[in-house]
């Protein structure tokens, strides 16, 4: 976990312990309880003026006339923008939120819906070296699996190996590679190892690679690899060892049916690796790796493993699992809920039928613009410092969160949803604001910005805690004020739930940890 992400949580296993009262003590650079003090009279005054706007006056004009009147200094050419920019953005949030409801009610999961709709939006356009860049600590696992692949090729003396059986051994580091990038791509526990006995390199009938349990340094598979022209010339080197016992068999691809049919007994014959929890290698190409080995052989580069080895698609799935995550983690924190319930402590809020309506319908898009008005000029003034320097559409983003997430509260409350189904809004909700986003704001930045600054605003733990802080201020103009005082309840309503989400994802911070870093840094410098 980087420096710049301790400061903001306090140890990562608040992450994974989230549900208590006694934990509702979390604070963030920026975002503090005096701070939105001061910004909770200014959301409450621009929702009620937009709910006593004649209905003669456009959005548009409310919102350029509220924006004038509390930002004199600004040029009628950029208020003009940021009015053009809270109305886009929220008029895109409610379309994505449209199709996200329809997927769900499709059967689908967040993080696979984020997915498609993350691929499909950059289709044509980026690379999933585009995506990899800003999955850095990925970089890690390349870095490695390029210099191991580096060790295999060359001898001691440092000079080309020219070993003729040289792409067998390319082929079983090539599995133990693609096996471990797969397995830090998706959290897996496991961990290939080519098998090298006292200290030997790729010593005779020995066990070619191993799975190993990362946790508890078990041994879960072993694996002997033969890369023959041919399934007849695997089953002879296989004989040669014994068939290699208590070992699972590795062949190329294509060639695992038909050697499997030619061993005596009962062998497990296939072209990659598997751990016990389905995490795969790439399958064996015996062909690539005799190419690879005639290219060294003969003084070409080694080809270089890099992002493109990832397809978008899973990268954009794992992406999906820790927004989806960070998205409950955030409401399981309970700051954003804690600094609202402070910020109008005592102040007596009466229900308003009109907001109150707007909410609970989800005709909500005039509730949304004022408050992106009202985070706007918070951040314009300095009121929210962790809003400065954020973009009008990130800023929008926010205020959509927001209103959506005070929709969730409030049926939590009423008993309409119990806490899982509140946690699985709340990912919901983390996975549609992302994409959002991302279609209204990043398409002409390039997806290098959408992963690297604070454009992913309300996907952070922060972005969330304003969010649900000033979606409760909008709640307390909606419901009353008693909702502030009984918010935090939700904290233990989905607090279980956050484990469970927890042990699919591993851990929203470390594993994107350079990636999510450059986030924070970029938002609050």
């Amino acid at each position: 976990m980087s420096e710049s992400i301790k400061s903001y949580i306090r140890d990562e296993r608040d992450y994974k312990h989230i549900p208590n009262q006694s934990d509702l003590n979390v604070e963030f650079k920026g975002f503090s309880e005096d701070e939105f003090i001061q910004f909770s009279p200014l959301l409450q005054k621009m929702i009620r003026s937009y709910i006593a706007k004649s209905s003669e006056i456009s959005d548009a004009d409310w919102l350029s006339a509220e924006l004038a009147k509390e930002l004199p200094c600004e040029k009628e050419e950029d208020i003009a923008a940021i009015t053009q920019d809270i109305l886009s953005s929220v008029k895109d949030y409610n379309d994505i939120k449209k199709d996200a409801v329809s997927a769900r009610n499709m059967g689908d999961e967040p993080d696979e819906w984020f997915a498609d709709k993350l691929t499909s939006s950059f289709a044509g356009t980026m690379e999933a070296q585009a995506f990899g860049e800003r999955l850095a600590e990925l970089d890690v696992m390349l870095h490695q699996s390029n210099k191991e692949m580096m060790d295999v090729v060359t001898t001691k003396s440092g000079s080309i190996n020219m070993n003729p059986n040289l792409d067998g051994f390319i082929a079983e580091q090539d599995l133990v590679s693609t096996f471990n990038m797969n397995a830090k791509l998706t959290n897996s526990n496991y961990e290939a190892r080519l098998i090298n006995p006292e200290g030997a390199n790729f010593g005779k009938n020995s066990v070619d690679i191993g799975i190993y349990d990362k946790s508890s340094g078990h041994l879960a598979q072993r694996y002997q690899v033969k890369a023959g022209k041919d399934p007849v010339s695997d089953y002879y080197m296989l004989k040669k060892g014994n068939f290699y016992p208590n070992q699972r068999k590795i062949v190329s691809h294509g060639h695992e049916k038909i050697v499997e049919e030619l061993l005596p007994g009962h062998h497990t014959v296939t072209d990659r690796l598997e751990a016990p929890d389905g995490t795969t290698s790439a399958p064996l190409d015996k062909n690539k790796c005799k190419r690879i080995q005639q290219d060294v052989q003969n003084g070409k580069s080694l080809p270089i493993r890099d992002w493109t080895d990832f397809d978008n698609k899973s990268l954009a799935l794992h992406l999906g699992k820790e927004v989806a995550f960070a998205g409950v983690a955030g409401a399981a924190l309970g700051a954003g809920m804690n600094i609202a319930g402070k910020a109008i402590s005592g102040e007596r809020i009466e229900a308003d039928e009109v907001v109150a309506a707007a909410i609970r319908s989800g005709a909500d898009s005039g509730i949304k613009t004022a408050t992106a008005c009202a985070l706007t000029v918070a951040s314009k003034k300095g009121i929210l410092p962790c809003l400065v320097g954020a973009s009008t559409k990130s800023i929008s983003m926010v205020a959509c969160y927001a209103i959506e997430s005070v929709r969730i509260i409030a049926d939590y409350l009423s008993g309409e949803i119990d806490g899982s189904e509140a946690a699985a809004r709340f990912m919901w909700l983390a996975a549609t604001t992302y994409i959002a986003n991302t279609i209204s704001g990043a398409l002409g930045l390039g997806l290098g910005t959408l992963l690297s600054g604070a454009i992913v605003l309300a996907c952070t733990p922060v972005g969330a805690a304003v969010a649900i802080g000033a979606g409760l201020v909008a709640g307390a103009i909606a419901f009353g004020s008693e909702i502030c005082e009984i918010a935090s309840s939700i904290v233990d309503g989905i607090g279980n739930v956050v484990s469970d989400v927890w042990d699919g994802v591993t851990s929203v911070i470390s594993d994107i940890g350079s990636a999510v870093g450059e986030i924070f840094d970029s938002i609050f410098g």
